[in-house]
């Protein structure tokens, strides 16, 4: 948009222009709530429920004029004006999309380059600003990028899903005219025999099957008629000719997971998804003014505001983790103030034998208190591998002690903390399980701060989540027993340690399957222990007899020859050694060696496993949650981790079953192969247990 001489006011308060008005600020640089998701996902509904809830909790906001009015008045009029036309209403949606399509021409961000030539003046609008809303890769980037106090709300729903809703709406602004490539609607009294004949050949390839049955029964039905139907389409398939929801929700989840919300509204009713927003709002870091979760009362004093969402991963925090000292001063800066951390022991139901000749027949792991300024505390589990990282139980807790802490104690932990206390992290080189254990249990910490659930600081979406469980290599019957066991407790998967014997490796395959029949999924982790040579052959093997995968079959430094196996597409290739950290994985995603990565949260904590969750998805590549042989603290940090939309495949969040004590104060369900997230949020340390398990300090 060219810049203007005089100061255009839009709406009390709120303007564009080269001169704003003394004290006003730019847009971008307030606290900003974008709605992103295309007609029918239910933004109206949701923002309206927000609004109460944000109201009855006395937080100051502001809805900005919404996507329809801006365009009206900034981006229709605009070019209006320079095609030397008078400015006037577009009501027809193919004309509006003309419109929009030739401003992202002229400035890439789209309505999000509009949005931040706004200005607000601060004393008539000094709370949390609500925007409905961004669309499309382009403009939710641009918003990523030059809206650093934003956060983002992406709500999805099936195209089909969309249809319907948008038949339920009496809106006239609902119409779009045939024309780009859209075919006009049948004739009046016409049959309709697909959807392809009543709005377009898109409409075929937009909807799956069962989609498409449910929208011709409507019109069979009798409930809709066939023009009203073919309007509908239309709007949905325009609006995926221009902007990609898919594509906008991996830009986010690269640019601003943390600051990114996805809400899917077909799981969700609208009264949930709008608290599950104002717990996201709940949590947004202190420092502005508006956002520092008090009001003020009749008497000039303060009294504290927050959520208490109801939704189905949510849990309130335990009364013994939410207590504050009584001198803690409101208006101090939150911050890192203590970790400490405590070595345990654990016995297992017999040794985990993996790869040419590893093995462990206990757990001995690190517990990791961090305690914030204001008196909260989080927990996480490290649990050291000395044949894999090289950690041990000593190390963990030396280079903790030593190096880390003393690094971020007392930083704050407001967003651009965070990024700086990551930072100071990584300058330690190594010790992957310590810096992990001490990112896990800072967002904990924060979480019980904020007065939400860990779920809910992750963004975790699914209530449950599908497991699986490592089976080691042993002695035939030792396995049979071990498979049938945990098959009883309600685990489906397996995956199957192999490699240091091929004909024994095929016979447990085998034996596993005949015992456990057709119910459950098996696949094979290698551990890097087969040959370029060899390898093609059996993993055609392991394809042949069923199996879902093969983790790492190669050694990790035969790079070109597992981008070669990968090539082949044999049977699909999990990436975990290969994989340890985020340059790990972008060598890998350049050389393109495997189809599944397993993110272990255990040793990339929770902030650099949303960087490669974000990079994995956005390269088109499935996701999984693996274990480090965890014990039940660990698989519940897990666990919510595996709660994240983009992850689809079975996790490892089963090991527990190998444990025969723990250190959490309540079992851990496994229902027909899944997990429920609110059973993983209830988990705490039992303390008692834990002095139990303690081993001696250093």
């Amino acid at each position: 948009m060219p810049s203007a001489t005089t100061f255009h006011t839009i709406a009390p308060g709120l303007g564009w222009g080269s001169q704003p008005p003394v004290g006003w600020q730019p847009v971008q640089e307030q606290p900003l709530l974008c709605f992103v998701g295309l007609t029918g996902v239910g933004k109206t509904t949701t923002l309206g429920i927000l609004a109460g809830l944000l109201e009855a909790a006395g937080r100051a906001f502001t809805h900005l004029p919404d996507r329809r009015r801006l365009t009206d008045q900034l981006i229709i009029a605009h070019l209006q004006r320079q095609d030397g036309e008078p400015v006037r209403p577009v009501i027809d949606r193919a004309q509006r999309f003309r419109y929009t399509r030739r401003y992202r021409q002229e400035f890439p961000g789209g309505m999000a380059h509009a949005l931040s030539q706004l200005w607000v003046d601060p004393t008539q609008h000094p709370g949390l600003l609500l925007f409905d809303g961004l669309r499309g890769e382009n403009e939710v980037t641009f918003a990523a990028r030059h809206f650093p106090q934003a956060r983002f709300v992406v709500l999805h729903a099936p195209d089909g899903v969309r249809v319907q809703r948008l038949l339920g709406r009496q809106d006239a602004f609902d119409r779009i005219a045939a024309g780009v490539g859209i075919a006009a609607g049948p004739e009046r009294g016409a049959p309709a025999l697909d959807l392809a004949t009543l709005a377009g050949r898109g409409a075929a390839d937009l909807f799956s099957p069962a989609e498409t049955q449910a929208l011709l029964a409507l019109l069979q039905d009798g409930r809709v008629g066939p023009e009203e139907l073919a309007a509908k389409v239309r709007i949905v398939l325009a609006e995926r000719a221009n902007y990609d929801p898919d594509a906008a929700r991996r830009a986010l989840e690269r640019l601003a997971p943390q600051r990114t919300l996805l809400v899917d509204t077909t799981r969700l009713d609208p009264q949930a998804a709008a608290h599950r927003i104002a717990a996201f709002v709940g949590s947004w870091p202190s420092g502005h003014p508006s956002l520092d979760g008090r009001r003020r009362t009749k008497d000039g004093g303060q009294r504290d505001i927050g959520f208490n969402p109801q939704s189905p991963v949510s849990q309130p925090p335990s009364p013994q983790s939410t207590n504050r000292p009584a001198n803690q001063s409101s208006s101090s800066p939150l911050s890192i103030a203590h970790i400490e951390t405590i070595p345990f022991r654990l016995p297992l139901h017999g040794a985990l034998r993996w790869g040419r000749d590893h093995a462990m027949d206990e757990v001995r792991h690190v517990l990791v208190r961090v305690t914030l300024s204001d008196g909260s505390q989080g927990v996480a589990e490290a649990p050291p591998r000395p044949t894999i990282y090289g950690e041990t139980v000593q190390s963990i807790q030396g280079i903790i002690a030593q190096e880390l802490a003393p690094r971020i104690l007392g930083l704050p932990v407001d967003e651009p903390g965070l990024a700086q206390i990551h930072q100071r992290l990584h300058q330690v080189k190594n010790n992957p399980a310590a810096k992990a254990g001490v990112d896990m249990a800072l967002h904990h910490a924060l979480a019980v701060s904020q007065g939400i659930s860990l779920a809910q600081r992750l963004g975790a979406q699914r209530e449950r989540v599908r497991v699986s469980y490592i089976l080691g290599i042993g002695p035939l019957e030792e396995m049979l027993a071990e498979a049938e066991r945990v098959v009883a407790a309600g685990v489906r998967v397996l995956k199957v340690k192999v490699g240091r014997d091929w004909t024994a490796d095929l016979a447990r395959i085998q034996a596993l399957q005949q015992t456990l029949g057709p119910d459950v999924t098996l696949y094979a982790d290698a551990n890097e222990c087969f040959s370029p040579e060899e390898a093609p052959d059996r993993l055609a093997a392991l394809a042949e007899l069923g199996l879902a995968y093969c983790e790492e079959p190669l050694p990790v430094e035969q790079v070109q020859e597992r981008a070669r196996l990968r090539a082949q597409d044999i049977l699909p290739l999990i990436a975990d050694d290969s994989t340890f950290t985020l340059r790990d994985l972008r060598r890998e995603l350049a050389l393109d060696t495997f189809h599944i990565l397993n993110i272990k949260t255990a040793r990339t904590g929770y902030t650099e496993s949303q960087a490669m969750l974000a990079l994995a998805q956005a390269q088109g590549k499935g996701v999984m949650v693996g274990s480090q042989a965890s014990a039940g603290l660990g698989t519940a940090r897990a666990g919510l981790f595996a709660g994240l939309p983009s992850v689809e495949h079975p996790c490892e969040l089963s090991f527990f079953l190998k444990l025969k004590e723990d250190i959490i104060d309540r079992p851990i369900p496994i229902r027909d192969g899944f997990l429920d997230l609110a059973d993983l949020l209830r988990v705490q340390v039992d303390e008692d247990r834990l002095r139990e398990a303690r081993l001696p300090r250093l």
